[in-house]
C-alpha cells in the first residue's frame, strides 16, 4: 500500500499534469502548489517542475560548471529559516535561472525569508530598506543603536527624543515648550530627508560614463576593468541616502554596468560569470522598474547561455525578454537572437517567423533611443543574425547576401562598429563560402580576422574560428594545401587570445 508521502507525490503529479493541460505557466503551477499543499516558494517551484531534490542538484551542477551542489544542501536551502542554511542572493538568482524564464529571484522567497535575511540581501531583493524605528511590541530601547546598518544610531536617537516628548506630562514643560520641541524635531527630520549623497549633476555624469563605455569600441579586458570600478562606485553610493528617484537612477546605472560586465566576461570566456552579471542586471531592472534594462538583460542572459551551448534556454530567455521591449532596438535584438537560435535548433517554422518579423521591424528601428552601440541592434548586427539564421537553415546563398550587406556598411564607416560584431560576421561569411565550395572567397574573407591582435580575439571569435577550422577539416578539403594552411593559421590564432590571457578576478 502506498504511504502518505507517495500519495502526496501522486497528488502533486496529478495537479501539475492537469495545470499543464490547461497551458498554465510554471509560475502558475508553483503558486497552486503553495496554495494546495502549503509548501514554501523554493519547494513549490521544484514541485512545479516535477523534480526531486537530487534532480534539482544534478540540473544545477550541469548548468553551473564547477558547482558541487548536493541534495542535502537543497534540503537545507528549502528548510531555511526554520532550520537549514540560508541561500545567498546569488544562489537564489541561479536557482531562478534554472527554474526557467518565468521565475524571478524574488519569487523564491516569502515573508519568513525576508524577515530572517540580512538587510543587504533584503534590499537587493525588494529595493526596500529596513525601518530602524520599527520594533516588535515589548522591545526595549536598549536594543536600538547597535549600528547594524548605516544611520541606525542616528535614527534611534531621534526616536528616543520623540518618545520622550510623547511621555511628557503637563508638569514637564509648558505647551509652548513642547510645541517648540516638536517643531525642532520636525525640522531635524526635514533636514535629514532633504539631504542626499548624490545630486543631479553626478547622476547625469554617471549616465554619460555608461554611454561612453557602451560605445562598443573598447576591448573586453579594458571594458571589464573600467566598468568594474564604476559599478563599485555606484554600489557604494546606493548604500548611502538619496531621494527615491535618485535611487532608481542609480539602480539603472548599476544595471547597465553589470550588463557591460556580463558582455566583457562572456567575451573573455567566463560564461558562468557572465550569466551571474546578467542576473544582477536583471535584478536592478526589476528594482528600478526599467523595461529597457530588463529586455537587454534577458538578451545578455540568452547570449551567455548560447555560448555555453544551451541553445534552447537561450531561445526561451530571448522570447521572455520580448515582454519588456518597449523602446529602442531591444525587441529587434531579441527577435534576431530567436531567429538564429531557433534555426540552430532546427525549428524551421519558428526561425522563418522570426526572420519575417525582423524584416517588418527593420524599417521602424529607433537606434537613437539606445544606450550605446553595446545595447543597440544596429544594421550590421541585424544582418549578422539573419545571415546566421539562413546559414543554419541550409541557405548559404541567402546567408552570404546578408553578410555582404553588413560588410558594405562596415566599409562605409570602418570605425563605427565593434570589432567583435564585425569579425563574427566575417567568420560566418567564411562558413557560407565553404558551404558553397568557394575556398578562395573564404580565404579572402578570413584574412582581416586572422590579423586581429591577441587582446581583441575574444572568446566568441575564437570559438567561431574553431568552427571554421572544423569545416576545413572535412574530407573534401583534406587534399587542398590552402585548406591545410588555413587550419594551421587558425590554430595559431586561437592559441593566443584575450580569453587565454589574464582573466578578470571572480566577482
Amino acid at each position: 500500500m502506498a504511504g502518505p508521502a507517495a500519495s502526496k507525490k501522486a497528488e502533486r503529479d496529478q495537479l501539475r499534469d492537469q495545470l499543464r493541460g490547461y497551458r498554465c505557466s510554471t509560475a502558475q503551477v508553483a503558486l497552486e502548489m503553495m496554495r494546495r499543499f502549503g509548501v514554501r516558494p523554493r519547494t513549490a517551484w521544484r514541485y512545479a517542475l516535477g523534480w526531486t531534490q537530487w534532480k534539482l542538484a544534478q540540473e544545477f551542477n550541469r548548468a553551473n560548471p564547477g558547482a558541487r551542489l548536493t541534495e542535502a544542501r537543497i534540503s537545507e536551502y528549502e528548510s531555511w529559516p526554520h532550520g537549514g542554511v540560508r541561500p545567498t542572493v546569488q544562489m537564489l538568482a541561479r536557482l531562478a535561472a534554472l527554474f526557467g524564464p518565468s521565475c524571478d529571484t524574488h519569487q523564491l522567497v516569502d515573508a519568513a525569508d525576508l524577515a530572517a535575511m540580512p538587510d543587504a540581501d533584503r534590499l537587493l531583493l525588494t529595493g526596500v530598506r529596513p525601518q530602524p524605528c520599527d520594533q516588535s511590541p515589548g522591545a526595549s530601547l536598549s536594543t536600538v543603536g547597535t549600528g547594524a546598518y548605516p544611520g541606525q544610531d542616528e535614527f534611534a536617537g531621534r526616536r528616543r527624543r520623540r518618545d520622550a516628548l510623547l511621555a511628557r506630562g503637563p508638569e514637564m514643560g509648558s505647551e509652548e515648550e513642547i510645541a517648540m520641541e516638536a517643531a525642532d524635531q520636525s525640522a531635524e527630520f526635514g533636514a535629514w530627508a532633504e539631504g542626499t549623497n548624490v545630486g543631479p549633476v553626478t547622476i547625469e555624469q554617471l549616465h554619460d560614463q555608461v554611454r561612453q563605455l557602451a560605445s562598443g569600441l573598447i576591448g573586453p579586458r579594458v571594458l571589464f576593468d573600467r566598468a568594474l570600478v564604476l559599478r563599485n562606485r555606484v554600489f557604494d553610493t546606493i548604500e548611502g541616502h538619496q531621494y527615491p528617484d535618485q535611487s532608481r537612477d542609480l539602480y539603472v546605472v548599476a544595471g547597465w554596468l553589470c550588463a557591460m560586465l556580463c558582455s566583457a566576461s562572456n567575451k573573455l570566456g567566463q560564461h558562468a560569470a557572465a550569466e551571474a552579471q546578467a542576473r544582477t542586471a536583471w535584478l536592478c531592472g526589476e528594482i528600478a522598474d526599467h523595461n529597457d534594462l530588463r529586455a537587454w538583460s534577458r538578451a545578455l542572459q540568452a547570449n551567455a547561455a548560447y555560448w555555453r551551448g544551451d541553445v534552447l534556454r537561450a531561445a526561451q530567455l530571448s522570447e521572455d525578454g520580448l515582454r519588456y521591449a518597449r523602446t529602442g532596438t531591444a525587441g529587434l535584438q531579441l527577435t534576431c537572437q530567436i531567429a538564429a537560435d531557433r534555426a540552430r535548433l532546427g525549428h524551421v517554422d519558428d526561425a522563418n517567423a522570426a526572420l519575417n518579423r525582423i524584416r517588418d521591424e527593420r524599417e521602424h528601428a529607433d537606434t537613437a533611443a539606445d544606450v550605446g552601440q553595446s545595447f543597440s541592434c544596429h544594421q550590421v548586427r541585424q544582418y549578422g543574425f539573419t545571415g546566421a539564421a539562413h546559414l543554419r537553415l541550409g541557405r548559404p546563398v541567402d546567408a552570404l547576401g546578408e553578410f555582404n550587406d553588413a560588410l558594405v556598411l562596415v566599409d562605409l564607416a570602418p570605425h563605427a562598429y565593434g570589432l567583435s560584431t564585425v569579425h563574427l560576421v566575417r567568420l560566418d561569411a567564411v562558413r557560407a563560402y565553404l558551404r558553397l565550395r568557394q575556398l578562395d572567397g573564404a580565404n579572402d574573407m578570413i584574412r582581416p580576422v586572422l590579423a586581429l591582435p591577441p587582446d581583441r580575439r575574444d572568446d566568441p571569435i575564437v570559438q567561431r574560428a574553431g568552427t571554421v577550422s572544423d569545416l576545413l577539416g572535412e574530407r573534401e578539403w583534406q587534399a587542398t594545401p590552402l585548406a591545410r594552411q588555413l587550419q594551421e593559421e587558425i590554430a595559431d590564432f586561437r592559441a593566443d587570445s584575450a580569453a587565454r590571457r589574464a582573466l578578470p578576478p571572480a566577482q
